[in-house]
């Protein structure tokens, strides 16, 4: 006799109305496509696990399929091993040269220190087995420019095939680099932390001096048709006057975006101004977890870009098959609870985090179509 294969809805999906149409959203892969209601009795029925024979009378044999090839519907036994890891950010060395207010470096800073060539291949080598893996960010909480085998790491991210997301501070974006990066030919975009044009107000939220020499790198780039964004951080004030100026001095540029980056406590990790002093009662999920995978510069794998601390290591990728991580029994209670699947303690990191909270307020017209978990 064969064993009943049971279903279930996925936890990864939620349901948007707009009007009197709907949507579904899924945090795997940020996907969002037209749902019918019929399909939405579908997952609400299958919230709990369900055999597919039993309910297909109900519902017609090519709704229950789509929602099965799309991975709205997942067999009950994976619904915790699903994940989609598109990106890699690895800290290759410790430290940062700028002393950002909006950064918990600004307080905590690391002494210099840098992932050996070795390390870093026998980690790219392992997570590259992750067919998923598309893009590479070599940088945590560190300045990813100031690594002394930076082109190095170039030159082996060229051939294994990955994209360079560079997260940097632009202090060391010379020219000879850009020029390795234009060689290589492996650059997604430039994430460009820069907060002010004006030098007083500059140096007061980085504690660098050489704003002259940040604009001219960053004027390099945009010459030389790198894609960029510009991240301008700060309070919310100091964004208002910043905005506008970095607009027109880049803005009109085809290959630049400038973004107001609403700079945050990074989980209540930041106790000055920044802090925002969140609980989060209840936990909806967050796509770092199924997306991102975060590596320390000793292999350590963590939770996300707000672990600052690593409260939440569930493996270490140079003595660890990807695989298991990802697969392993610390990572699957993980995504349980930040799923909202399992009852995470009071000082799990998503609960003073404010993208949990942004969640919430982004899920108001939305129908989350959970699983019944146990």
């Amino acid at each position: 006799m064969k064993t009943p294969i049971f279903y279930q809805t996925s936890p990864y999906i939620v349901v948007q109305q707009n009007g009197r149409n709907h949507n579904i959203y899924s945090v795997m892969d940020d996907t969002e496509v037209p749902i019918s209601i019929q399909e939405i009795k579908l997952l609400s029925r299958f919230k709990d696990p369900q055999v597919l024979t039993r309910v297909q009378p109900e519902f017609e044999r090519q709704i229950v399929y789509r929602a099965i090839e799309n991975g709205w519907l997942l067999l009950t036994d994976e619904i915790w091993h699903q994940t989609n890891m598109t990106y890699l950010a690895i800290a290759v060395n410790s430290h940062c040269n700028w002393r950002c207010e909006y950064c918990p470096v600004h307080d905590q800073p690391a002494a210099p220190s840098y992932m050996n060539r070795d390390d870093f291949e026998r980690i790219l080598e392992n997570v590259s087995r992750n067919k998923s893996l598309r893009y590479v960010a070599l940088n945590v909480f560190n300045e990813p420019l100031l690594d002394k085998y930076f082109a190095d790491r170039i030159r082996l991210l060229h051939s294994y095939g990955l994209r360079l997301m560079l997260n940097t501070n632009a202090s060391h974006l010379e020219e000879s680099v850009l020029r390795l990066l234009s060689e290589y030919q492996i650059v997604e975009k430039l994430l460009i932390n820069f907060p002010s044009p004006e030098q007083k107000e500059f140096y007061r939220m980085t504690g660098y001096r050489h704003l002259d020499r940040v604009m001219k790198n960053i004027q390099t780039a945009i010459n030389l048709n790198f894609p960029c964004e510009i991240a301008v951080n700060g309070t919310h004030e100091d964004r208002i006057k910043a905005y506008p100026v970095i607009q027109r001095l880049w803005g009109e540029n085809q290959n630049v975006i400038i973004t107001d980056y609403s700079s945050v406590d990074r989980a209540g990790n930041l106790q000055n101004q920044y802090l925002l002093n969140i609980y989060n009662k209840k936990l909806y999920g967050c796509r770092q977890i199924i997306r991102w995978l975060h590596v320390g510069i000793h292999g350590e794998v963590f939770t996300c870009s707000m672990d600052f601390h690593k409260e939440n290591i569930y493996g270490n990728a140079l003595e660890e098959d990807i695989a298991d991580i990802i697969n392993g029994h610390k990572a699957i209670s993980l995504r349980r609870k930040i799923f909202g699947a399992d009852q995470a303690d009071t000082q799990f990191i998503c609960r003073r985090c404010l993208d949990m909270k942004s969640a919430k307020i982004n899920l108001g017209s939305t129908m989350i179509i959970r699983p019944n978990l146990i």
